[in-house]
């Protein structure tokens, strides 16, 4: 989708829903991920890695050293070996993105993707999710300049900037909104999240 169509969709979308609550980007670390990584390793069998991980394989995986895999076959888990894996097969790389986006949208955002809802459902009877009830959503997928896949998208509904400008006056609301807002966002993390 071209940036013209993208700002046409923006518009019907606040059109229809008023301005969008939030603007949002997540780039999944694919170098990182086991998953991701697990992906690229040939596998014949079910019982080994890549197509069983144990937790001495992500402890390896965690500080670089190698995994043995089905065959006795020695697997490099160094930060570059999975960066090579990961630029020479960007099919898995593709997968387990896509699988990280579905679960943001609909775990974390409690948003079904269009192509996996059955029917549709009413505002208050949806999942609520981070930002509580969401309305509508619209993303782009676009990439790195090493290959690596990022999303970004605008999320309609909870307390959009037309609702708090509605409650500016009131300020029990204001104060209401103000709880739930911290709720939604925050300034900084815990170092321990970071």
């Amino acid at each position: 989708m071209d940036t013209a169509a993208i700002k046409n969709h923006i518009f019907a979308l606040s059109t229809h829903y008023k301005a969008a609550a939030s603007f949002i980007t997540f780039a999944p670390d694919d170098c990182n991920d086991l998953r991701s990584f697990r992906l690229t390793v040939r596998s014949s069998s079910n019982t080994c890695f890549p197509a069983k991980a144990t937790h001495a394989d992500i402890k390896a995986m965690l500080e670089d050293e190698d995994i043995l895999a089905e065959g006795n076959v020695k697997i490099a888990t160094d930060r570059y070996s999975r960066r090579q894996r990961g630029t020479n097969n960007p099919v898995a790389a593709a997968m387990r993105y896509q699988s990280v986006v579905n679960d943001v949208l609909t775990i974390l955002l409690g948003l079904v993707p269009e192509r996996r809802r059955k029917r549709t459902k009413m505002y208050l009877q949806q999942r609520r999710g981070l930002f509580g009830h969401l309305s509508a959503m619209l993303g782009v997928t676009e990439t790195q300049a090493r290959g690596a896949l990022h999303f970004h998208f605008v999320v309609f509904g909870s307390l959009s900037p037309d609702v708090l400008q509605k409650i500016a006056s009131f300020q029990a609301l204001c104060d209401r909104a103000s709880k739930i807002l911290d709720q939604f966002y925050t300034a900084e993390l815990c170092r321990s999240r970071h």
